[in-house]
């Protein structure tokens, strides 16, 4: 419900002309106001904008608010007992009109001042007998009162009434508009519109939608622009994510400090993209999806008391420790150094138990290739067989240049500003679990969320958050099991390069070996990375996309079942959550948008259980491990799960000890069958 209490929040307070130096204007009304203590126009000015200044806050306003509303509280009630607004003179009533309103909605958002600001607003309304259009204002008011702490049915009423009272011509006709607009939020609100609801309440968003669109343009404020793009989104069959994007981009031009709002032009924009088939990065909709989450992490990073800026402080004290720390090791660190050779020499055991592993017709592991056996590369892929180059950089000098572009150093040089988004798996080192249903039955309901019918499982997926690049190396560095109160392995996980890191593309290049083996239907779709300290394990999916995964760093073991053994892995739709969704109230809806997922396997390869999935017993699996300078080719649509490691000699050196970087090409020949 986080989501949907913002939402209402941010419909709760009038749009105010911004100024260029908000602070700045406050300062000179206040400074005005104390120059002259009994003029007027500068206290009613001054409340106009602090709230309009809330309203464009929004998410973390919220230890704010109260000082705020509390000081045009003070200033409004001094106008109301001021002669100057007492008297039947049409500027008496006007001046004691507009401080009304500003008290009322200034008490309105102090939740503790909940009784006192329907009273007062309900007296204010039985009071206005001369003006119909001051009436339907303190009506419109009060319904934003109701609507802000969810009594939906009366909110939609009072708005309906102020509909009607209004006047129909000249300025007023706005407010019109304002309660038209106001009837359809509630409604919208009431059937959870935000997010992927059931058909019943889709109709519903639907009905809400057209009161949206009788309102003209120029009239429609920036909370109902949004609820117009998650409607358009979720709730019409089939989407309309570029309808979504479009009304998300008028939302955030007129509210630009909403940072939730700019990651949700960034997913809708990024689906138009996908939706429209581009292959490429200069487009309109990714232009606009990469400009809008640049717009919504800086926001976020800068927010008062944001998670950035704690982890900044919190890290700042740990690097300090860690310095101290290993000063005092330096003379033990030479030691464990002379005895490197021998522990790299050492075998390494299978991440993977042998249940579920079998002869997959290349014994238990992938074909081998060397990189100059271009004849062979080309028909392995070809043939859509998994295999692995070794030592693909061709040359130990090749792999060191490699090392040293993805080197702590090098990434804090070009790109250790960057904000990008992270997760943090499990003390287990694992992204994704599974949990049943039960277990999570009642936070649905609590949160009016209806789940797809015969879910039995819920996937648990890991918490986010954003951090500079330089954060989480020093994480990394620092070995600290938790950021800031996140508890977890900090983990770059699949983050697109385009997407997220452009500086980064001058280091990658597509493999030589696979330019050279001339795969026509082959279009490049994304070039991600994967960076950690080793010890991650992704659980078991598929993915339909062709895969080169290169292992710049670190060893990853993967987990690899053809396509036909889908029965033996126990496949099924489950709901998704985030491990943090009971603290924050948030439903997980992911790219689909629905909110749940069905391309991955329940079984846990790591520890299965054979009472719950018997037929594990029977899948025939490869075990296939890529160390530092070696490369894997996992076909699409192959069942696959992968467990990242590094050895101690290797976090000794680098502590971001594990990095890959993968490749995934759509085939449309295969694609097209």
């Amino acid at each position: 419900m986080a989501e949907a209490s913002r939402a209402l929040l941010l419909l709760l307070c009038s749009l105010a002309s911004a100024a260029a130096d908000r602070h700045e204007e406050a300062a000179a009304l206040r400074r005005a106001i104390k120059a002259e203590p009994t003029a007027h126009e500068p206290k009613v000015k001054l409340a106009e904008h602090l709230l309009g200044q809330l309203a464009g806050w929004g998410h973390g306003a919220e230890a704010d608010l109260d000082e705020q509303c509390e000081e045009v509280a003070g200033l409004m009630q001094q106008v109301l007992d001021s002669p100057a607004s007492v008297g039947a003179s049409s500027k008496a009533e006007r001046l004691r009109h507009s401080a009304t309103l500003l008290l009322g909605r200034a008490l309105r958002v102090n939740a503790k001042k909940l009784n006192e600001a329907v009273e007062y607003l309900r007296k204010a309304i039985e009071r206005e007998t001369r003006s119909m259009k001051r009436k339907s204002e303190l009506m419109i008011e009060l319904a934003h009162l109701r609507l802000q702490y969810a009594h939906l049915g009366e909110a939609m009423g009072l708005y309906k009434q102020a509909h009607g009272v209004a006047p129909h011509a000249g300025p007023a006709s706005n407010i019109r508009h304002v309660a038209k607009q106001g009837g359809a939020m509630a409604m919208a609100i009431q059937s959870r519109c935000i997010s992927p609801t059931s058909a019943e309440t889709q109709r519903a968003c639907q009905d809400a939608l057209k009161l949206f669109l009788e309102t003209p343009d120029e009239h429609t404020q920036a909370p109902s622009w949004m609820m117009r793009g998650y409607i358009l989104r979720y709730h019409l069959t089939p989407p309309d994510p570029v309808g979504a994007m479009r009304a998300a981009q008028r939302a955030t031009a007129m509210w630009p400090d909403q940072r939730e709002w700019w990651f949700k032009l960034s997913a809708f924009a990024r689906e138009a993209h996908v939706r429209s088939r581009d292959v490429g990065f200069d487009g309109e909709y990714i232009r606009t999806s990469l400009a809008a989450q640049q717009k919504a992490r800086d926001l976020e990073a800068r927010l008062p008391g944001s998670w950035v800026l704690r982890l900044e402080a919190e890290l700042a004290e740990a690097v300090a420790v860690e310095a101290k720390a290993r000063e005092a090791k330096a003379e033990t660190e030479k030691a464990e150094k002379a005895a490197e050779s021998c522990e790299e020499g050492e075998a390494t055991s299978s991440a993977f138990p042998v249940v579920g592993v079998g002869s997959g017709g290349e014994g238990d592991g992938c074909v081998e290739v060397l990189v100059s056996d271009a004849a062979r590369l080309s028909s392995l892929l070809l043939s859509r067989t998994p295999f692995i180059v070794r030592n693909a950089s061709a040359s130990p000098d090749a792999q060191a240049r490699l090392e040293a572009s993805w080197s702590s150093a090098n990434l804090a040089s070009v790109v250790g500003e960057e904000l990008v988004e992270i997760s943090f798996a499990n003390d287990k080192g694992e992204l994704n679990t599974f949990e049943p249903m039960s277990l999570w039955q009642s936070f649905f309901d609590r949160n009016q969320y209806k789940t797809p019918p015969g879910l039995s499982e819920v996937l648990v997926r890991p918490i986010k958050k954003v951090l500079r690049v330089r954060h989480l190396l020093e994480l990394l560095r620092t070995g600290k099991s938790s950021a800031a109160g996140v508890r977890g392995m900090p983990y770059l996980h699949q983050s697109e390069l385009h997407f997220n890191l452009p500086a980064l593309l001058p280091l990658v290049s597509e493999p030589d070996w696979v330019q050279a083996a001339n795969l026509p239907s082959w279009l490049g779709k994304e070039t991600n990375i994967w960076l950690s300290g080793g010890g991650t394990m992704t659980s078991l999916h598929q993915d339909t996309t062709e895969n080169i995964m290169v292992q710049v760093r670190g060893s990853k073991e993967f987990l690899l079942f053809p396509p036909e053994q889908k029965d033996f892995l126990y496949y099924q739709s489950v709901q998704e959550v985030a491990r943090d969704s009971r603290e924050t109230g948030t439903i997980f809806v992911g790219s689909s948008g629905r909110g749940d997922s069905s391309n991955h396997g329940l079984v846990d390869v790591r520890e299965p259980d054979l009472k719950r999935h018997p037929k594990y017993v029977h899948a025939s699996g490869r075990r296939c491990r890529i160390d530092r300078g070696d490369a894997l080719f996992v076909p699409g649509s192959w069942h696959h799960a992968v467990y990242s490691s590094c050895s101690e000699a290797e976090r000794r050196v680098e502590a971001a000890c594990n990095v890959g970087l993968n490749f995934w090409y759509v085939d449309t020949e295969r694609m097209a069958k």
